[in-house]
């Protein structure tokens, strides 16, 4: 686990130039405390410039009851993206996302009963089973061993939202979504480093591989699922051929979203370059449900981009890297 020395380097870099708490916990649970007091002095340090007599440094007891009260509340949601930072650190009324705002602070309030965060937290335990259940079987760790690796993982997942949160509570705004996030790039990377010294570095390369490919594992799922009540199914071979396939033909950073709703269904665009490297795998009715696949990806790609022109013309369209046709190599 990283030193004292280590995380007040990084928050220099950051520009936060005081730091109120006394040094960080060493014991795992205790990281989102030692997040909360750095954002707490992050904000003490902008009113210090702001005002002509600073103003003394609170106590550390009163920085540690800020910090356990921050801890206490569990994540709500799987991933931050950029849309979400900037609606959670947003300072100001926003109308267009002020619904999710106010469903934070309605869940924040709901998860204060202790029953209803432990439920909360179960959920998210099997939704992390669901998703890395693929990998854990490919694994193979000790039970011991293997539920130490789901406790980093969940305290992984659950360190956007531990960061964004406090930083919402010291009034930190999108002027500091820079900070934020590489906050959250050093807890995960810190996170990391103690994943691999729980697994070791083979499990930890195949880890990282595993959540690199998500996107194209999600393509292939849709795939398997369509194939599955066929008289041709995908075998595991050609499944992970395939992931490395839509892995090696995607545009750099090309994912989509692609159904119904916010979000959709995150996976890779299918490119005609995918198509033709996947007729040494896939058996002619197995190429042609993926081309089928491609050919519906790209309607959804359409319709979303025509939806939003439509509902937010004051958008920036999306790069056309992450629109399924043509491209990879």
């Amino acid at each position: 686990m990283p030193s004292s020395s280590s995380r007040l380097a990084a928050i220099s870099i950051l520009g936060l130039t005081t730091i109120v708490a006394a040094g960080f916990a060493v014991i795992q649970y205790r990281r989102a405390e030692a997040l909360t007091a750095e954002l707490a002095a992050a904000r003490l340090t902008e009113q210090e410039q702001t005002t002509v007599n600073a103003r003394p440094l609170p106590s550390d007891s009163a920085a540690s009851r800020f910090t356990e009260e921050a801890a206490a509340r569990p994540a709500l949601s799987e991933d931050f993206g950029d849309d979400e930072m900037s609606d959670e650190t947003s300072e100001g009324p926003r109308p267009r996302n002020g619904g999710r705002r106010d469903f934070g602070a309605r869940m924040d309030e709901l998860l204060k009963d202790p029953e209803m965060a432990a439920a909360f937290q179960t959920q998210r335990r099997a939704a992390l089973d669901r998703r890395y259940a693929e990998l854990f079987s490919k694994l193979n760790l000790p039970p011991a061993q293997l539920n130490q690796l789901k406790d980093l993982l969940a305290e992984k997942q659950n360190a956007p939202r531990d960061v964004i949160q406090a930083a919402r509570a010291e009034g930190l705004g999108r002027e500091n979504r820079d900070e934020i996030r590489e906050l959250i790039e050093i807890t995960q990377a810190e996170i990391d480093a103690d994943i691999r010294d729980a697994i070791g570095t083979q499990a930890f390369e195949t880890l990282t591989n595993f959540e690199q490919t998500q996107p194209q594992r999600a393509t292939v799922s849709q795939l398997e699922s369509r194939l599955s009540y066929s008289g041709d199914p995908l075998n595991s071979a050609q499944a992970e051929a395939m992931v490395g396939i839509l892995a090696n033909t995607a545009s750099s950073g090309a994912t989509a979203s692609f159904g119904p709703g916010r979000g959709g269904n995150n996976s890779t665009p299918i490119t005609d370059a995918a198509i033709a490297q996947a007729q040494a795998v896939l058996s002619s009715d197995q190429l042609q449900a993926l081309q089928t696949l491609q050919s519906e990806q790209q309607a959804a790609a359409a319709l979303n981009q025509a939806m939003r022109a439509q509902f937010r013309p004051d958008r920036t369209p999306p790069s056309s890297g992450a629109t399924p046709g043509n491209g990879g190599g």
